[in-house]
């Protein structure tokens, strides 16, 4: 399957604290935009390997992987009453992806930081898929970005962890990275991560994105699996369990 290539990588300074670079210093910002990190989307998900895409979800979300229960446990994820908070219930949620909010950083997100956790959720729109967001919703200076900021400045949320927690509150919008989806994309870090996974997403008229659909269609998967956790499963099984 071709590369898909978008965004930011390739620069000098600390970008790491978000995947799509922000704090940076203003004049890196042109070059920035013309060094895009590739993503190697692994064949599987390529046309012809439906069924072992189909058979990979169906492991996962039909077996003893706790993160099948990531979407609804305690409540689905899109319930409207808590849509725009972060609670315990989506600290535990996160558990089940294999890593924990430090308690430290849960007490912050549940106390003081709550309010604004909030304010920003209010600016994601919960109902908007990746594939189809401006780059004012995921670019420095959105919503998407300061929520992933604030929570990354907190003690013990690397980018694992603090993509697995927004993902819990806006899984269309925001792509799951942890160190299997780094290795298998190709990836040096997170930077630049969202753009890229959109602009494979996009690429060959919305190939992969209709593939996720028809996938999770196929695979018979709750409508709280959102496509892009499709592909993240899809990645996040090739990687774990190679063939």
């Amino acid at each position: 399957m071709p590369t898909c290539s978008s965004s930011l990588s390739g620069t000098t300074g600390d970008l790491s604290l978000f995947p799509g670079g922000e704090r940076t210093r203003p004049a890196m910002v042109a070059t920035m935009a013309k060094k895009l990190p590739e993503l190697k989307i692994p064949p599987v998900l390529g046309p012809g390997r439906e069924v072992e895409a189909v058979e990979l979800l169906t492991t996962y979300f039909g077996s003893p992987y706790t993160g099948a229960a990531f979407e609804d446990l305690g409540r689905p994820w899109n319930t409207p009453e808590t849509l725009d908070v972060i609670d315990a219930t989506d600290i535990v949620a996160v558990s089940t992806l294999s890593v924990d909010v430090p308690a430290r950083a849960a007490i912050a997100i549940l106390g003081e930081l709550a309010p604004q956790i909030s304010a920003l959720l209010r600016d994601i729109p919960a109902e908007r898929d990746l594939v189809d967001a401006d780059d004012d919703l995921i670019d420095a200076g959105s919503a998407t970005v300061r929520l992933w900021n604030l929570l990354r400045e907190l003690p013990g949320m690397g980018p694992t962890k603090t993509s697995k927690l927004i993902a819990r509150k806006r899984p269309r919008l925001v792509p799951i990275y942890d160190s299997v989806v780094k290795k298998e994309l190709g990836l040096e870090d997170a930077r630049g991560f969202w753009q890229a996974m959109r602009a494979a997403l996009l690429a060959d008229e919305r190939a992969l994105a209709h593939r996720a659909a028809d996938l999770r269609a196929a695979a018979n998967l709750s409508e709280l699996v959102t496509d892009l956790r499709v592909v993240d499963v899809v990645i996040w099984m090739t990687g774990k369990n190679p063939r």
